[in-house]
Order: C-alpha cells, then structure tokens, then sequence
C-alpha cells in the first residue's frame, strides 16, 4: 500500500505546461538546422587543417575531431528525429482531445492547446497538495490511534493479576451449587 507521501503529481506541473506552450516547432527546426550547417562548417575546417598540415602533427587533432564531430552529427540527427516525433505526437494529442485550433498559424498551435490545460493544471495540483496533506494527516492519526490501543492492550495484559480462589468467593459458591446436580442420580 502506498503512503501519501509516495503518490506524485498525476499531471504535469503547471509551470511545465506553460513552457510547453512557448515551444514553436519552426523555430526549432530552424536551429536544429544552423547546428547542422555550423557542424558541417566546422567539418570542412578541420578537414582543411588536416590537409594542410603533416602527418606527424594531425593524429591528435584528428582523432579527437573525427569523435566530436560523429557525436555532433548523431546528436544533430537524433534531435531532428525527437523534433518529428515530438510534431506527430502533438497533432495526435490535438486530434484525440478534438481540439480545433482557432488560429491558422500552425506555430500558435501550442500555446492555444496548452493555455487550455494550464488552469486544470494548477487548479489541480492545488487540490491535490490539499488531499495529499489531508491523506498523511489522516494516516498519521490511524497510526497514532493503533500504538495507543497496542500500549493499551499491553497495559491490560501487564495489570493482570491472578488470586486464589477464596473458599467464600464468587467461584467457589458456584462451584458447589453444581456440583450437587453432578452427583444426583439419574432417573431410568
């Protein structure tokens, strides 16, 4: 079972949804393409120096060049990839919420979408600290209220004291009043 303090928000944080709205697909696009043109620039630098240089001065430069610019190229492709993908997700989630955008511009698609869903947000996660505090309030009191009753239980079974039985005692009384009907004969 889970304790109320284990539970995260089901939503996403509002401020989050609000950064979500500023992204522009074009823009991104356009500086993912930069990267790419600045890399290949860099590329034909460092090819150029290498060219123009020894062979004897090139292995270090080399070496490390060639690994950077793999990684920034892998890198500068996988980010254009997530940006599709990022793109196709969007269009479906607008599609599966049947929102109709008002504006024709597709860059203010976003900030439409998620002006939305910013209000529920933060309407939300208010709601939710309060049930979150109220839940661990309430698992503090039943936890509370369980070591009482244990400390209770366990004072009853210290407190137990046994007695003899007294000849002039309740018991004994009763024990002789069933015991003369124990022993009368039984009629055949």
């Amino acid at each position: 079972k889970k304790s109320a303090e284990d539970c995260h928000l089901p939503v996403p944080e509002p401020s989050d949804v609000d950064r979500a709205g500023t992204v522009n697909f074009d823009d991104v696009k356009k500086e993912l393409d930069k990267l790419y043109v600045q890399t290949a620039a860099c590329e034909r630098k460092v090819s150029k120096i290498l060219s123009s240089s020894d062979e004897e001065h090139q292995q270090p430069l080399k070496e490390r060049m060639q690994t950077f610019l793999e990684k920034a190229f892998a890198e500068t492709r996988l980010q254009m990839e997530n940006l599709e993908r990022c793109k196709t997700k969007f269009q479906t989630t607008q599609k599966f919420f049947k929102f109709q955008p008002k504006s024709n511009n597709e860059s203010e698609w976003p900030k439409e979408f998620f002006s939305l869903w910013q209000p529920f947000c933060t309407d939300f996660k208010d709601i939710w600290k309060k049930e979150q505090k109220f839940k661990m309030a309430e698992q503090k009191r039943l936890e509370l209220m369980r070591k009482k009753i244990n400390e209770f239980h366990e004072g009853k079974k210290n407190n137990f004291v046994l007695v003899k039985a007294k000849p002039t005692g309740l018991k004994a009384k009763l024990k002789r009043m069933s015991l003369p009907n124990t022993s009368k004969p039984v009629a055949t």
